[in-house]
């Protein structure tokens, strides 16, 4: 088995570290920011990604579902190294942690594995405030976003019908919901 070899010891080791120590290294960091920028960057220029992100604000209002949940450039431009070890340390903690193995792996090694990664982990919780239900508007609105192509040969048009249903996937007509989705041109 892979997991008997050193190997394995080595990558769990390196698992609880990153995930229990960060040090969040000025350069990596920078680098890292500068990627995410450039992503939302890219996302937000593009007419279906405004489409989703207003879709959701005209159905929900205020609701958190309408934030982008990738944030965006400017409050990645200006967290700083501390705000995100500060939050590190209270959020990434024993308490908090849900794992999921699956895969080649003896009872044994993922308890090990859960074990030593608890152990390192900080014992504070953040008590993450509830989110309130999501409560659709149940008016029917038009919204209409104009967006200039930037590829003059590329047709930017782009459609979507949004239907404020409260189906829970517990219910028994979720996979009905899902079917109509799909058969309206949703795609996985």
């Amino acid at each position: 088995s892979p997991f008997t070899n050193g190997l394995y010891k080595e990558a769990v080791a390196l698992l609880v570290a990153v995930s229990a120590r960060p040090n969040y290294e000025p350069t990596a960091l920078e680098g890292i920011r500068n990627r995410v920028i450039n992503y939302l960057r890219r996302r937000e220029a593009k007419p279906e990604h405004r489409r989703d992100v207003e879709r959701l604000r005209n159905v929900y209002d205020s609701h958190p579902y309408t934030r982008d949940s990738h944030g965006t450039a400017s409050s990645v431009m200006t967290i700083s190294r501390q705000q995100i070890a500060d939050f590190h340390q209270r959020a990434y903690c024993a308490g908090n942690l849900e794992i999921t193995l699956a895969g080649d792996l003896s009872r044994e090694d993922a308890e090990t594995l859960v074990n030593n990664l608890c152990q390192a982990l900080p014992v504070t919780q953040l008590a993450l405030p509830a989110l309130e239900k999501a409560r659709p508007s149940n008016q029917a609105r038009t919204l209409h976003i104009e967006q200039p192509s930037n590829n003059p040969d590329t047709d930017n048009v782009k459609v979507s019908l949004a239907f404020a249903v409260e189906i829970h996937p517990g219910d028994t007509q979720f996979p009905a919901l899902i079917m109509a989705n799909q058969i309206l041109g949703a795609s996985f």
